[in-house]
């Protein structure tokens, strides 16, 4: 059985936890809390320092925005995907940027030898950066994405 990678293949351990988020977005939208939006803005941009107590206030922002229906679907997606067959095709410039800080991509070296698999592909970590890098530091994120574009 595959493990799965990150960004490539959904994690076999995770697929649980999507029927678990489902239940939980499902009891916050008939209740009105928001338990499920707080603990995923907290787990995508951890850190204590400003840029990421406001990158949370906006993720919290967000996801207390998205309707019940396309948490559903979007759950259903990220439960079962698998892109890796298909990663060798590739044919365009790709970046694959992840942050050191993000716990769902698991072991950093098993994510860059998936994305090696993409002929003309960069492989960047932004340092002190969770799982939403253009929202946990956009200004980086944004310089590296027009450097990249640029080129």
């Amino acid at each position: 059985m595959a493990l799965g990678i990150p960004g490539f293949r959904a994690l076999e351990a995770a697929k649980p936890a999507w029927t678990q988020r489902v239940a939980q977005f499902r009891t916050d939208a008939r209740d009105g809390t928001y338990s499920l939006a707080r603990a995923t803005a907290e787990r995508w941009l951890p850190g204590d320092e400003e840029r990421s107590i406001v990158a949370r206030r906006r993720a919290l922002e967000m996801t207390r925005a998205c309707a019940l229906e396309g948490y559903v679907t979007c759950a259903d997606a990220i439960r079962d995907y698998d892109y890796t067959p298909q990663l060798r095709e590739v044919d365009s410039r790709v970046m694959v940027v992840i942050g050191s800080r993000d716990s769902a991509v698991g072991p950093v070296e098993a994510l860059r030898r998936a994305a090696g698999k993409i002929p003309r592909c960069e492989f960047v970590v932004m340092d002190g950066v969770g799982h939403l890098p253009p929202v946990h530091d956009e200004l980086r994120f944004e310089e590296m994405m027009v450097e990249f574009l640029k080129t």
